[in-house]
Parts: C-alpha cells; sequence; structure tokens
C-alpha cells in the first residue's frame, strides 16, 4: 500500500466529512506524500461549498476549503478507497448496507481514532450556529485524522 486512498464520508459533504478531508489533506501535504484524500456525502448535491461555520472555523486554525466542494458518495467509491472513514454509527450502517461485501473491511467510524476525545462517540452535527461548537468539532476531527495518519502511515 504506497500510496494510500482516503474518503471521508457524512451526510451533505459540507461540514463533517469535507472538514476531515481537509484537515488530512494538510497533514499529507506537510508529510508530502503521494496519497489521494476525498470526501463525500451520502445525500450531498454535487458541487456545494462548504458550511459558512466550519469554514470560519478552519480558517482560523489556517485550513482553506475553497478548492474543496461537495459531491455525492458512487458506488465505485467502495472499491477505490483503501479507507472509508463514516462520521457517525448511522452514516457507517449506512455504508455497510450500500457496500458490496469484500468493501466491508475498509468501512470504519473517523472517532474510533480519537485519542484525546472519546473514541466511543460519533462525530455529530453542531448545527447550532455557534461558531464555538465547530471549533471544538474541528479539535476532535484533527485529533482522529492525526491518530488515522499514524495508524495508516505504519501499514504503508
Amino acid at each position: 500500500m504506497d500510496k494510500p486512498a482516503i474518503l471521508f464520508v457524512c451526510s451533505q459533504n459540507r461540514c463533517r466529512s469535507i472538514a476531515a478531508e481537509c484537515v488530512f489533506r494538510h497533514i499529507v501535504k506537510t508529510c508530502q506524500l503521494p496519497w489521494r484524500v476525498d470526501s463525500a456525502g451520502l445525500a450531498a448535491t454535487e458541487g456545494q461549498k462548504a458550511e459558512a461555520l466550519i469554514s470560519r472555523a478552519a480558517a482560523l486554525r489556517g485550513y482553506s476549503f475553497n478548492a474543496l466542494r461537495s459531491r455525492p458518495l458512487r458506488m465505485d467509491d467502495f472499491h477505490r478507497f483503501d479507507h472509508i472513514l463514516a462520521v457517525s454509527r448511522g452514516i457507517r450502517t449506512a455504508l455497510l448496507e450500500q457496500a458490496p461485501k469484500p468493501c466491508h473491511a475498509r468501512i470504519s467510524l473517523l472517532s474510533s481514532y480519537a485519542v484525546f476525545f472519546n473514541p466511543d462517540e460519533d462525530l455529530d452535527y453542531p448545527g447550532s450556529g455557534d461558531l464555538h461548537a465547530f471549533s471544538a468539532m474541528l479539535d476532535r476531527i484533527e485529533d482522529a485524522c492525526l491518530e488515522l495518519y499514524h495508524v495508516i502511515r505504519k501499514k504503508a
């Protein structure tokens, strides 16, 4: 697995999964690795920008969503990606229902990689309209993505 491909999945691909993609892309770029990183949504509309509050919270940390746009999950994603990370148990269940059986081992829960936060908690959408809630969600994404990177790096 010299060039792993990682996919993050949520419902609309405008907040949680696109944020995870952005954070993980930053890690991979910083380490100068040619890994493929993407995100998708179970019910996403093609081409939408990330939500304003997650974009603001991310910009305060130096991340940019400018080039990222939403896209729906496609059936071939199950074969094209080595690691498919769901942001919640509900999303993981839906992925497992859609995925061909041989691809089930590729699907896991992003929060299960958390080190500093509870790995048993879903990464819930913080729809409160509060920048602090989106920033707290970004803390959890960064924690899980960094550990995910270390796990994949050890296998690569």
